[in-house]
């Protein structure tokens, strides 16, 4: 079982000094860059602190101007064996991690945790079968409301039955309506 979630949408910028890529995408998304990014001369650069639910970096690149996303995981193997299995390729191992591409052709990245190290609680758990990988059903509330897997049974829909004395004070209480082939009706 690992866990994974959407962490970080990176500005891949084909230039060789983020200076003006991070002028511009730092007032285009109200985010700050911290004083100690150095962006001439370093390769990535953070917008905001870090600890948004999604992280922005621009980074530079040799290809041409795009924007992917990267996936963070526990367990980088696992979670690119379940992309492969919904139909992704693996293009390139780089580091500790890997590019890979989705059958749209979008290129993204699968990655180490980016915040301490360490999984959001909120990051969903995966189960891989030798079949397909399912998600594991995490609770939304303590108690019965639980998600289920796509392949357990519908549950019953139970119907609770009123009290006898309910149904004959609403059967009193009905207007008659006339039938189609009483006289009058």
């Amino acid at each position: 079982m690992h866990r994974s979630k959407l962490s970080t949408v990176v500005i891949d910028c084909q230039t060789n000094d983020l200076t003006e890529a991070t002028r511009f995408w730092s007032a285009a998304l109200g985010r700050e860059v911290d004083a100690s990014e150095k962006p001439a001369t370093n390769r990535y650069v953070k917008f905001g602190s870090g600890s948004e639910e999604l992280i922005v970096l621009a980074q530079k690149v040799s290809h041409a101007s795009r924007v992917h996303l990267d996936i963070e995981t526990d367990d980088i193997e696992a979670e690119v064996k379940r992309l492969e299995a919904l139909g992704a390729k693996r293009i390139e191992k780089i580091e500790t991690w890997w590019v890979m591409e989705a059958p749209t052709g979008h290129r993204f990245c699968v990655i180490r945790p980016q915040r301490d190290g360490k999984m959001p609680d909120d990051s969903p758990r995966w189960e891989t079968s030798p079949l397909a990988p399912t998600r594991i059903p995490e609770p939304i509330h303590p108690g019965p409301h639980q998600l289920r897997s796509p392949h357990d049974p519908e549950p019953p829909i139970k119907v609770p039955n009123p009290p006898e004395e309910e149904v004959d004070d609403v059967l009193r209480e009905a207007p008659k309506v006339a039938s189609r082939d009483a006289p009058g009706g």
